[in-house]
Order: structure tokens, then sequence, then C-alpha cells
């Protein structure tokens, strides 16, 4: 399995065989309010994703107005707890809760990013993180993930790839 990840500060974008999902790149802390919040569930909550490390974040549309807002999406934050849960719960959309191993994970970086030598060597330094075995939860559900190999490209790469190729991966 090849994934592709472009983890904006905007919009997280996964992309696989299974097809393609956005997230809006919001992520917060929740607020643990027990019982009080009985009776007010709501269709617009974010969804709950929890790290190995036991770490809890809600992340998604409106994530913000339920906990306390991570707002520290920057490049040094790539492999951050909090861009690993947008990661995870974008991911969770494209595949079923189980076991998956991912051949490749490509992950695409900003241009600017990788024109700075040294900020681009210590991001992907931190990306190297990926590659190993995830084992998280959304919305109660287990995922385990293998991440074998890890290529990280300028973001533009897929603008010409996808010019480049037909839908069924043919070179036009």
């Amino acid at each position: 399995m090849i994934l592709a990840f472009d983890p904006g500060f905007g919009n997280t974008k996964v992309a696989c065989a299974e097809g393609v999902y956005v997230l809006q790149s919001a992520v917060a802390r929740p607020h643990e309010i027990g019982m009080a919040a009985k009776g007010l569930e709501t269709q617009a909550r974010p969804q709950t994703v929890t790290l190995p490390s036991g770490l809890s974040f809600v992340a998604g549309p409106g994530a913000w107005a339920w906990g306390e807002p991570l707002s520290t999406l920057d490049f040094n934050d790539l492999a951050s707890p909090q861009r690993l849960a947008l990661f995870y719960t974008a991911v969770s959309h494209l595949l079923p809760p189980g076991d998956h191993a991912v051949d490749l994970l490509v992950i695409g970086l900003p241009v600017p990013l990788l024109q700075d030598e040294l900020q681009a060597k210590t991001v992907m330094a931190g990306l190297g993180q990926y590659k190993t075995v995830h084992g998280f939860t959304v919305e109660g559900k287990k995922y385990s993930i293998l991440i074998k190999k890890l290529n990280a490209l300028p973001q533009p790469v897929g603008a010409y790839t996808d010019w480049l190729l037909d839908a069924e991966g043919h070179v036009r």
C-alpha cells in the first residue's frame, strides 16, 4: 500500500487506493467534563483520537470548541503528538480499524521549507519517526499501521504527477 500525506496548516490531506480525505487541521486537548455533557451529544462533535502514550486529542472541524486549542502547527511540528493525531484521524476515514502495512508513505512538504537546507534537514530527521508501527484509536476503534518506508517530496510534485498520469496510472 502507498499512502500520501500532506500535513497542511489549513487542511490535512491523505490519499491511497481507497480514496482521498481532507480534514481541517484543527486539533485540541479535550476538556474532561464527565457527565456534564449528558444530553448534549451533537453530530458536529470532532473525532477523539488516543495515542499509544495515552494522550487524547479531538481533531477536525470544531475541535477548538471542545478543548484547549493547539495552534503550534509549523514545520518543526510535523512529528508532534498533535500532528500525529491529525494524521491518524484522517487515515481513519480511509482505512477500516485493524492492522495495516504501508509499504511507502509519501509526505508532501512545502517548497519554502525545502529551500532552507538546515531547516529541511531538521524536519526530515523528525519525519523519520513515522517509520514505525503506529498503534492508536479513533472513536474507540483500534488501528495499527506499520510504515515501512518514507519519502518526502516537494508538494508540487503531486500536481505534476496528476498531470502526467491518468486515473488508471498510465502516462497520458
